[in-house]
């Protein structure tokens, strides 16, 4: 999902931030997240990301926290925050966050062509550019890119398990292949 999120960012034309695209272990994460908060003024926010962990059985509620977080930004900050929440499946967040209920939470049933017309519909709502393809399209350009990924990995002499979210550099690696992709 984290995937073709990070690809409908870079086609609209905007660029993606997470706290995985600096390794620094002299900033503690959650001063990452919220330098990288306090940076931009659009979050995308998916609260789906909240599956127990194989290990220990406990839930993760990362998500929810940086989405308080910029929350927070928004009520109290200078700066306007716009967000994008989504989850899986429509009002599932309740059964774990229902402080939230009475907002626009879109749902996107783990599909990543749902998840990229969502991106894309909500970024051609704030207007920045004047024209962005559809989400139909930017889904088809998406299945395109994942075709020439073998490719693109060589070229870039990488392996495609430094792409996935078992690798530390995964975020800018796919980052950098998505945007050299584009470009071409």
């Amino acid at each position: 999902m984290m995937q073709a999120m990070v690809f409908a960012i870079h086609a609209c034309g905007f660029i993606p931030h997470c706290a995985l695209e600096a390794d620094d272990a002299g900033e503690e994460r959650a001063a990452k997240i919220m330098r990288i908060i306090e940076e931009c003024h659009l979050g995308i926010h998916d609260l789906s990301r909240k599956g127990a962990d194989p290990d220990s059985y406990l839930s993760r509620f990362n998500m929810p926290y940086e989405m308080g977080l910029f929350q927070g930004a928004a009520r109290y900050g200078r700066k306007k925050k716009i967000m994008l929440v989504m989850e899986a499946e429509k009002f599932d967040y309740r059964r774990f966050i229902s402080d939230i209920s009475g907002r626009d939470i879109s749902h996107h049933n783990n599909r990543p062509e749902k998840i990229i017309s969502l991106i894309r519909d909500w970024l051609h709502t704030q207007r920045i550019y004047d024209k962005l393809s559809g989400g139909k399209k930017i889904c088809e350009r998406y299945e395109e890119f994942l075709k020439d990924l073998p490719l693109i990995l060589q070229e870039a002499e990488l392996d495609a398990s430094e792409t996935g979210p078992e690798c530390r550099g995964s975020f800018i690696n796919w980052s950098d292949a998505v945007t050299s992709w584009l470009k071409a």
